[in-house]
């Protein structure tokens, strides 16, 4: 799970993600050299939550939910996922207790049209 998604580029198409140090996703961005973002909608907040804690990773699954490997770098998408975007790691930053990571977005999939939400959809609060 990511702490922070921006947009900074539309040419080429460019996104920075933050990850706190002490998260697991950061050990799999220092290992790889791609990661993918996958959007819930406004109704998967309880599947949100799941995203919050450690995983275990097995038989195409990461704790229950199911993934494919994406097509242009080999990240995970996950199947309930209503959005999708496979991104090359071309550096990073560090920022205190966080590495910020700057991506180049290599393929990007709409599988239905759905609401994402937002800070004021949802009571889940970033704790780090």
């Amino acid at each position: 799970m990511t702490c922070w998604v921006s947009q900074v580029s539309f040419e080429p198409q460019q996104v920075i993600v933050a990850v706190n140090k002490a998260q697991h996703t950061h050990d799999l961005l220092e290992s790889g050299s791609v990661f993918s973002l996958n959007f819930l909608d406004t109704s998967q907040e309880e599947l949100a939550r799941k995203f919050t804690q450690t995983l275990e990773h097995e038989n195409g699954m990461v704790g229950g939910s199911p993934y494919t490997v994406g097509g242009a770098t080999g990240a995970p998408l996950f199947v309930e996922a209503f959005a999708h975007l496979e991104c090359r790691v071309l550096g990073s930053l560090e920022a205190g207790d966080h590495t910020v990571y700057l991506g180049e977005v290599a393929a990007a999939n709409l599988v239905r049209p759905a609401d994402i939400p937002t800070d004021l959809d949802t009571p889940l609060e970033y704790g780090g």
